[in-house]
């Protein structure tokens, strides 16, 4: 009897999360909405409905992504995170996105204390390709830091953009 009682009791801790969540965000089921030309204000049910949130794309390490438009728009108007090139020294001497600050990953595990200010507010990481990067941002996770984003594309696309860079041209 007491093992079934605290069965029953784990499910229940274990389901009231997910209980909460969908209360908060709606049932599954999404109503339909109607159709409102640009111009013309919508009546009517569709009018008063709230918009869902745009649903946010992670990589493998479960880091946000970020596109290469939304860091310049982050760069542009002061409002980046905190920047880390997870390349070799010589890499990020060859150029850099602007602002961004040098950890190589093989160092990351000794160096946390340094960005440990960015546990909170935000981390931006990339590599050359993504490699280095994605072992970067688990590490990150791993250790608390509880808004990893990753650059889509990292170093090769901004570099293939022409996007501004820092350090040697």
């Amino acid at each position: 009897m007491i093992a079934a009682t605290k069965s029953r009791c784990c499910r229940l801790v274990l389901a009231a999360p997910l209980a909460l969540a969908v209360l908060a965000c709606g049932s599954a089921e999404q109503p339909a909405t109607e159709e409102v030309a640009p111009g013309d204000v919508a009546t009517g049910s569709a009018a008063t409905e709230t918009t869902s949130l745009p649903e946010f794309r992670t990589n493998a390490a479960g880091a946000v992504l970020v596109t290469q438009e939304e860091m310049v728009r982050l760069i542009e108007a002061g409002a980046a995170p905190l920047i880390l090139d997870v390349r070799r020294p010589d890499e990020f001497a060859e150029g850099h996105v602007p602002g961004a600050v040098l950890i190589p990953h093989t160092e990351l595990a000794e160096r946390l204390a340094e960005i440990d200010a960015a546990r909170e507010v935000g981390v931006i990481v990339y590599c050359e390709s993504g490699r280095r990067a994605g072992m970067a941002e688990e590490l990150l996770l791993g250790h608390g830091f509880s808004n990893v984003q990753h650059l889509e594309g990292d170093m090769r696309a901004w570099r293939r953009a022409n996007l501004p860079t820092e350090g040697q041209q």
